[in-house]
């Protein structure tokens, strides 16, 4: 990045250069726990190693993967206060 925009979109040179890298939560902790795949990280491989056990198969790995993200993303939805449930305003939790 070289510059800032400011509230009226007037640019202004920043003192110095960088690069914005937009890592995210499971990035930085892919990083942090040095494995190449974010589903590595602990949080996703319990997830997925739970979900082998449940499901009594542990060849389809991507499956595995979808169903730890669907997970991670009902839990965040929940702790936002946003719960599932039948009526039309209430169907965007719904994972299929």
């Amino acid at each position: 990045m070289e510059f800032n925009k400011d509230e009226e979109g007037n640019l202004h040179k920043l003192p110095k250069k960088c690069i914005d890298t937009g890592m995210g939560l499971e990035r930085i902790a892919a990083v942090m726990q040095n494995v190449h795949d974010n589903y590595d990280i602990d949080l996703f491989s319990a997830l997925i190693s739970k979900s082998q056990e449940y499901c009594g198969r542990t060849e389809n790995k991507i499956a595995h993967k979808i169903i730890a993200d669907h997970l991670r993303a009902a839990a965040f939805l929940i702790a936002e206060g946003v719960l599932p449930g039948k009526r039309q305003e209430l169907r965007i939790t719904q994972i299929n």
